[in-house]
């Protein structure tokens, strides 16, 4: 079992930092080897569904209640008919979380994979897991989804993890969601809801932290900067923030003998400026900038007999070093309208994902330079390439909530332009190319998603203690793909092709509120 050491620096107002600089609390088969830093203080639930501490901000957290977004309307959690944990931003400092698999455990349902680095995650709610390449939870940053709606990039393995610094909470409702969401949302969702700036209040925070843990080759450390600044007082705010974190290895290679080989880190940018000229009108713009940079995966090699490691605890057998590399980038903008009887959004938003990863396959190739009359041995790689550029636009009319009836009307649209690119390639084990070697294998995948959707939901509460709530979607979409393939291990081919499909999605919600008992 790792150990580690966590020395926290506590975020400080800036005037206060600047007096106090630092405060200090105290085949094969492959397994993901355990994390390499956790926080050493206690670590209480972050999820008690009901009543989660929450910072008592506008739009969060009223004395009494906490109040969430994930149903698209700001309501108290205990009136969402959702099976729905929220993670706040208190909660997620206290558990020194800077990746999903940091605080998965405290929310019931929720089941995060690791592929070896933060990144490469498999996500599941309740069980329900990818049975292909498209996700089957959706992740939203604010009102924006995240990720793509096709199979072609790997949704199902790429799922976005943010580093959540600057982050309010989130919100993870468990089950299908597509009335709301649709695509890739028939598991659940989740969605990390950002700080807002500050339109009447300055405010800095700075902090960081050093790790270490057992086994690993250096001490890891984070470091975070932020604040919010008014820039025309009352109407106009700014925030800005930026956090790194730095992971220590501590997966050995058999191979070399090298320590520590897979050493990561994160950073994470946003820029969030809101204008609020009067309560009827609220207009909010937000970038936001991710980078995950992992020199190898966090993995081990099992013996399929009995799953025990092969070569040793925390130790890898790697002939070609497998790096990961992802980068996001979003620019949003959220507009708000107060018609007295109901509010208008609008949601507009251009996400770009790029991620860049070498495998090693070596051991899979190991029988095929004799085939091609060239010496043993040798090592292998492949390389895959993965972009996606996407556009989508929301429009929805939401009815107050001063009576018995709650109704809201929308429509959505996105479009989107990916690309995939695989290259296998074989070297001599000093790394030279074999002369005259011929192409292994080589594929393009280009593919666009586009879909159209309108959606109602509405509920009625009958009684004090029964409401019935329902919601319809349709929406169609349109799908184009390529495969491209040339190389001595593949079939050479250009198949184009084309699809298209209509869906409804409805649902029926009653819900029922037993009466409290006091206890005896």
């Amino acid at each position: 079992m790792n150990k580690c050491l966590f020395l926290k620096l506590i975020p400080l107002p800036l005037a206060l930092a600047a007096g106090a600089l630092l405060l200090l609390s105290p085949g094969r088969i492959g397994a993901q080897a355990p994390p390499s830093t956790q926080a050493s203080s206690p670590q209480p639930s972050p999820t008690a569904s009901a009543s989660p501490t929450a910072r008592p901000e506008p739009g969060t957290a009223e004395a009494g209640r906490v109040v969430v977004t994930a149903e698209k309307r700001e309501e108290n959690i205990q009136e969402v008919p959702s099976s729905i944990s929220v993670v706040n931003d208190v909660e997620l400092d206290n558990l020194h979380a800077t990746q999903l698999t940091d605080y998965a455990p405290y929310v019931p349902g929720f089941q995060v994979n690791s592929a070896g680095s933060p990144g490469q995650t498999i996500i599941s709610l309740r069980g329900l897991a990818d049975i292909s390449s498209g996700a089957t939870v959706a992740t939203y940053i604010d009102e924006t989804p995240m990720g793509s709606s096709g199979i072609y990039q790997r949704a199902d393995i790429n799922e976005l993890d943010l580093l959540p610094y600057d982050i309010r909470r989130v919100e993870i409702l468990r089950g299908p969601q597509g009335t709301l969401y649709g695509a890739n949302s028939i598991g659940g969702l989740i969605k990390y809801v950002t700080l807002d700036p500050s339109l009447t209040a300055e405010e800095f925070h700075i902090g960081g932290g050093i790790s270490g843990v057992e086994h690993g080759d250096q001490p890891g450390w984070d470091a975070h900067i932020g604040g919010t600044v008014p820039l025309a007082n009352g109407t106009v705010g700014l925030r800005l923030s930026y956090a790194r974190n730095d992971g220590a290895g501590f997966i050995d290679n058999v191979v070399n003998g090298e320590h520590g080989i897979n050493d990561f880190n994160q950073q994470a940018a946003l820029v969030g400026l809101l204008w609020q000229p009067n309560e009827n009108i609220r207009l909010r713009f937000t970038a936001l900038g991710q980078r995950i940079e992992s020199d190898n995966n966090a993995t081990v090699p099992l013996d399929p007999k009995n799953l025990d490691p092969l070569f040793g605890d925390l130790t890898n057998q790697i002939f070609v070093n497998e790096p990961y590399t992802k980068n996001v980038g979003l620019v949003a903008a959220t507009l708000n309208l107060n018609f007295g009887w109901a509010d208008l959004t609008s949601a507009s938003a251009y996400l770009n994902t790029r991620t860049d990863q070498r495998l090693d396959v070596t051991l899979n190739l190991v029988d095929l330079p004799p085939l091609l009359g060239f010496p043993n041995p040798e090592i292998a790689g492949e390389d895959l390439k993965l972009n996606l550029d996407k556009f989508t636009q929301e429009l929805r009319l939401t009815s107050k909530q001063d009576g018995r009836f709650l109704w809201q009307l929308g429509a959505f649209y996105t479009y989107e332009h990916g690309h995939q690119d695989q290259h296998v390639f074989m070297k001599q084990m000093n790394g030279e190319a074999f002369p005259g070697l011929p192409n292994l294998f080589t594929a393009t995948l280009p593919s666009t998603y586009k879909e159209g959707a309108a959606f109602a939901n509405a509920s009625f509460e009958f009684t004090d203690r029964f409401t019935l709530g329902a919601g319809l979607r349709f929406s169609r979409n349109q799908q184009s793909f390529s495969q491209i393939v040339s190389g001595i291990l593949g079939l050479p081919m250009n198949l184009p092709g084309k699809s298209a499909e209509n869906v409804f999605d409805y649902m029926v919600a009653p819900k029922f509120k037993l009466p409290a008992y006091p206890r005896r």
